[in-house]
């Protein structure tokens, strides 16, 4: 099961909500969906409302970087990859947290 934490901070009239996610690489789920599962909970929608990841990322990238398609560990053990998804900044780590920030002026 996955981990999350939602924070609001404001700062110079700027309100930005972030999650942070945590992804379980013994889990068959692969890592872009958690990116969306994040994405859409942070922008409070259904995430078929969404629009595709893959137009944003290579997705089989994504998932054989940080974790594939099945349980395994990440290719990489150190790291980051930053990108906009509908508005937000995802951050996917190797140790599996995912970071998604909106901001709302």
């Amino acid at each position: 099961m996955a981990t999350r934490h939602r924070s609001v901070h404001e700062t110079k009239g700027r309100t930005k909500e972030r999650l942070i996610h945590w992804h379980d690489f013994e889990t068959p789920e692969p890592v872009s969906e958690a990116v969306i599962e994040a994405v859409s909970e942070l922008k409070a929608c259904d995430k078929n409302d969404l629009p595709p990841l893959s137009d944003r990322i290579n997705r089989s990238a994504l998932n054989s970087l940080f974790g594939g398609e099945g349980p395994q560990q990440p290719k990489i053990n150190r790291g980051e990859l930053t990108f906009t998804y509908d508005g937000v900044r995802v951050t996917v780590d190797a140790i599996g947290m995912i970071r998604v920030v909106g901001t709302d002026a």
